[in-house]
Parts: structure tokens; C-alpha cells; sequence
């Protein structure tokens, strides 16, 4: 299946960022897309250059080829974490996480995110015997100043880093704590849409998945 397959269905919000932009972006860098065969799902985030503290600033693409063209859908996420992590507490002893802009190749499978009254099932970081698969690099930011502002001189190992949704109610208007570095989606009905699809693509492929974040400045 080639990966010069036409655009296709669209759904959701955000218009200014383009899906051909998206896939332009994916070629640019050398990224490899799934296209094995119908269903074979591509996970790509898109961050805003502009950056909005606590809201679902960005975006999120899943496509995948179906009868000779890519299908799509776009939906409304935060790649940053929200206020609760970057001014009140941090995420980690060395600092919030911030997902580092890359194609993360195999990192992912649909497993259960949280515990107990938040526990669903969601598109996770690959687990070890030892902990999280390795290869997922993040920032960290240790300021508490209320703005994602980490050293990007430095990079870490990733661990826990998820797709997950916010509040089970609805559509949540603040990110607040539902992201110390996950990428989050904003409504839950957008959110099982694309688990639908995610588990489609599963059944159809293995539950192996890449997630690629983008800068809007790579577009």
C-alpha cells in the first residue's frame, strides 16, 4: 500500500492544520507511515506553535488507509501538561515531562491508563518487566512558573507517557491535572471514537502502535 494514498474522510476541529500538511511533514523528516493495509493506523500530534497555558491547544491525526486513500480524523488534545503541574506540584523530582517533538516507532499498545474511578482503557507506553519500554525522550521543566518552559538541552528517559482522555463527562474545558505530560484529549466523545478506531487497527495488526508528535512549525 503506497503512502502517496489520497486524503479521505475527515472529522473534527481545527481546520488551519492541515492533514496533506501533516503527511508532508511525516515525508520531510523520514518518518515511516503505516500503510500494510486497510486499518493499519498512524497516530501523529501536532503541538501549536502558539502556546495557550491549561487548554486543548493542539491536535491529534489518526489515518490510516482504507480502499485506496487515507481516512482521517482530527480531534482536540493537549501535548503540555496543565497548570497543576507546571505552578502547584511537580510531575517528577526532576520535573514535569514534556513529550520531545519525534517519531516514536513501536512504543505503544492499548492497555489500561489510571486506577480505580479514572481506570480506562487507553493508547499506552509499552511496559517492561523493569518498568516502561525505553525510547520515549522527554523535557523536563522544574520552574513552577506557570508556563511550560523546560531545559531542552537536556533529555530523559519517558515513562507513563499516555493517550488518554480528560473528565468522562463531556468535553473538560481546563487541562488542570489530567496531564503531568500525557497527550490528552479534550472530549470524551472524540476520545472513543479513536479508541474505536484504535481497536480496530489492533485486531487487524497486533496491538502495536508508533505516535508521532510534530512541532506546527515542522508543517
Amino acid at each position: 500500500m503506497s503512502k502517496k494514498l489520497k486524503p479521505g474522510l475527515f472529522n473534527a476541529s481545527s481546520p488551519s492544520i492541515k492533514f496533506t500538511d501533516v503527511l508532508k511533514a511525516m515525508e520531510n523528516k523520514g518518518y515511516a507511515l503505516r500503510a500494510r493495509g486497510e486499518f493499519d493506523l498512524n497516530v501523529v500530534g501536532v503541538r501549536r506553535t502558539k502556546i495557550k497555558v491549561d487548554a486543548f491547544n493542539d491536535v491529534l491525526f489518526a489515518f490510516f488507509p482504507y480502499q485506496g486513500q487515507w481516512q482521517y480524523q482530527k480531534y482536540q488534545i493537549t501535548t503540555l501538561p496543565g497548570y497543576t503541574y507546571l505552578a502547584e506540584r511537580l510531575g517528577n523530582s526532576k520535573g514535569t515531562a514534556i513529550l520531545v517533538p519525534g517519531h516514536y516507532k513501536d512504543k505503544y499498545e492499548v492497555r489500561q491508563h489510571g486506577s480505580g474511578g479514572f481506570a480506562h482503557q487507553a493508547l499506552c507506553q509499552k511496559r517492561t518487566s523493569g518498568g516502561y519500554v525505553s525510547g520515549i525522550k522527554v523535557w523536563r521543566d522544574d520552574t513552577l512558573d506557570a508556563v511550560p518552559n523546560p531545559d531542552t538541552s537536556k533529555t530523559y528517559e519517558g515513562g507513563g507517557i499516555n493517550i488518554h482522555r480528560a473528565s468522562a463527562s463531556d468535553c473538560t474545558v481546563r487541562v488542570a491535572d489530567y496531564s503531568a505530560g500525557c497527550q490528552v484529549f479534550r472530549c470524551v466523545a472524540e476520545f472513543d471514537a479513536f479508541m474505536t478506531t484504535t481497536r480496530r487497527a489492533r485486531d487487524a495488526w497486533g496491538n502495536t502502535f508508533s505516535y508521532t508528535l510534530l512541532d506546527e512549525a515542522d508543517l
